[in-house]
């Protein structure tokens, strides 16, 4: 009788370890986004880094008339590179592994970056986007000749377009592009 048990004590501790795992699993798909929308930062971080030094190894004069940004494996290209460059930039971006898509935004050449540049944005992180705790961690600024674009995700539309308007209120600024994404 005793081998006929002991079977069945084995069965019941199985379950009992098992069962609470289960419930966490279902009970903690928030805690999984999450964690699935941390590990994607750690991507983007690894897919800008790759895509910027290897615009660097080919170019370091050039390399600083490009800012990658990248968002859930979506690479943006922003700046004012030359058209070869440009080409050369969209390759190397492309090829980068982890890359879902690449869109690119470029200024007319000769748009060059300026110390009035860094204080606008300097300008629209302070005052614009620390205001919202999302955008300040969703959402990224590049100003290149008074122009500004914004590339990130948010939760609602209203935050990026409240942004926009006060974006677009604030002195120097020619032109505001938004590439700005829900969730």
């Amino acid at each position: 009788m005793k081998r006929h048990l002991l079977p069945l004590f084995y069965a019941l501790i199985s379950m009992a370890l098992f069962l609470p795992g289960c419930a966490h699993f279902s009970f903690s798909r928030e805690q999984t986004v999450e964690q699935q929308r941390t590990q994607q930062r750690y991507d983007d971080a690894a897919i800008k880094t790759e895509i910027s030094s290897a615009l660097l190894r080919r170019s370091p004069a050039r390399a600083n008339t490009v800012s990658v940004r990248s968002f859930n494996g979506h690479v943006f290209l922003i700046g004012a590179a030359d058209e070869q460059f440009r080409n050369e930039a969209t390759d190397i971006a492309r090829s980068a592994e982890g890359v879902a898509q690449v869109t690119t935004h470029w200024f007319p050449a000769g748009t060059t970056l300026g110390s009035a540049d860094a204080v606008i944005e300097s300008n629209i992180e302070s005052d614009v986007l620390r205001m919202d705790p999302v955008l300040a961690q969703s959402v990224a600024v590049d100003v290149w000749g008074g122009h500004v674009v914004l590339t990130g995700f948010v939760d609602d539309k209203s935050q990026i377009d409240t942004a926009v308007t006060k974006i677009r209120e604030m002195t120097r600024i020619r032109s505001v592009t938004s590439y700005v994404v829900l969730y």
